[in-house]
């Protein structure tokens, strides 16, 4: 089973655990909160480089990605070093699920500004889109070091973890993301999830009641009442 990313997904042993996958400037679970200052060179880049921009990232909300990727790609030809433009230009090609050119323009924007977190985040989304879980766990813990109490990417860590079948290490990452942002869903479905698989019932059921106090999405509630039903319990 397979989730399409939010803000940035994870494939467990039996189950998929949807990571997070940051998109727009405006992230919620699924994204980080703001775009960030521009750097002293964008503030001197002509005003039509931004221009492309602010259009891009309006196409962007609406959900009209590839308006968005035509719009930085005239960005970008007039401004070539804008980590911002690239950093969006990924998000829009990730939003199309075009993964491998999501990651060139990610790395493109950490080329022109290594401190891009933001970037450096979705580049691990993308990384394990393609099945790239090393690399993906590498791209978190590097953001983790920057930002240590992003729940964000603690859950997206936990996911990857989870894959990996490394279930204690995931466990801990996942708890962390609860604790940090006590409001996120996603984590307690990774806790039941990671739960079930070591055969720890009455943990599991108790995490995925917790996510679904917290959930909207019908189909991931669904899921989750289902596993709590195949552990005897009662959504």
């Amino acid at each position: 089973m397979r989730r399409a990313p939010t803000r940035r997904t994870t494939m467990m042993p039996t189950r998929v655990i949807p990571v997070a996958l940051m998109l727009t400037c405006a992230l919620a679970l699924a994204f980080l909160a703001g775009c960030g200052p521009a750097t002293p060179k964008e503030e001197a880049v002509s005003g039509d480089a931004q221009s492309f921009i602010a259009k891009a990232q309006e196409a962007m909300d609406v959900g009209r990605y590839a308006d968005a990727e035509q719009k930085l790609q005239q960005s970008l030809r007039i401004d070539s070093d804008s980590a911002q433009a690239h950093y969006l230009l990924g998000n829009a090609y990730a939003r199309q699920e075009q993964y491998e050119k999501a990651e060139q323009s990610y790395l493109r924007a950490l080329e022109i500004d290594p401190s891009h977190i933001d970037a450096r985040s979705n580049l691990g989304v993308v990384l394990y889109q393609q099945q790239r879980f090393d690399r993906a766990r590498e791209a978190f813990e590097a953001v983790l070091q920057a930002q240590p109490d992003d729940a964000t990417v603690h859950y997206n860590l936990g996911g990857v973890l989870a894959t990996q079948n490394e279930l204690d290490k995931a466990i801990e990452h996942f708890h962390r993301a609860t604790v940090l942002d006590p409001q996120i869903a996603e984590p307690y479905l990774g806790l039941g999830s990671v739960y079930q698989l070591q055969g720890k019932n009455a943990q599991a059921i108790a995490a995925l009641k917790q996510y679904l106090q917290r959930a909207e999405d019908p189909a991931w509630r669904q899921q989750a009442e289902q596993m709590i039903r195949d552990m005897g319990g009662t959504p």
